[in-house]
């Protein structure tokens, strides 16, 4: 939590200049004061004792000591989910486009690993969304992502690991 004016009780962020009684302090001096110093113009730190849920999933409103923690609107929920998982199929899908544009201009063959990712890619999309609409409150919380693997991100991956292997050979095997 932030520092706290005594006589206001507001917010004092840490890294900024700030006038106090016709005093002008730089941006760094809460850093560098010694707390006597902080407290001599009425600063004082105040521990953080706002509530930990998920901002994403909670509506916290209130001040320090008094929150009141709410359930956002799991319809609302739902439909900001469903547009997720869309726009990031459609980004996912958005680097292979090409291959399906250039079959449809000239009948060139989509590479199979191609066509496999983007196949995997809507069927988890759609298996994605049949679970965030299927989800109550606590389920949608819970709901994790794992997105089929590109090709590029395949041959990434393929290549650390032989990267890692054979720096592993050159050492003499893993360090234990």
């Amino acid at each position: 939590m932030p520092y706290i004016w005594t006589d206001t009780d507001r917010e004092q962020p840490t890294n900024t200049a700030f006038t106090k009684n016709g005093t002008q302090y730089p941006r760094n001096w809460i850093i560098h004061a010694s707390e006597d110093d902080r407290k001599a113009i009425g600063l004082e730190w105040v521990n953080d004792d706002r509530p930990k849920n998920n901002e994403r999933y909670y509506r916290i409103t209130g001040r320090r000591g008094d929150w009141k923690v709410e359930p956002k609107d799991l319809d609302g929920l739902k439909k900001q989910a469903v547009e997720n998982c869309k726009r990031h199929a459609a980004n996912r899908l958005a680097d292979t486009d090409w291959y399906i544009v250039r079959k449809t201009e000239s009948g060139a063959v989509v590479p199979e690993d191609i066509a496999e990712f983007r196949a995997a890619t809507r069927a988890y999309s759609n298996e994605l969304e049949a679970t965030i609409n299927a989800a109550d409150f606590e389920g949608i919380q819970k709901i994790e992502q794992a997105w089929p693997e590109s090709p590029g991100e395949k041959a990434r991956r393929e290549e650390m690991e032989a990267e890692e292997a054979e720096m592993l050979l050159a050492n003499g095997g893993p360090i234990s």
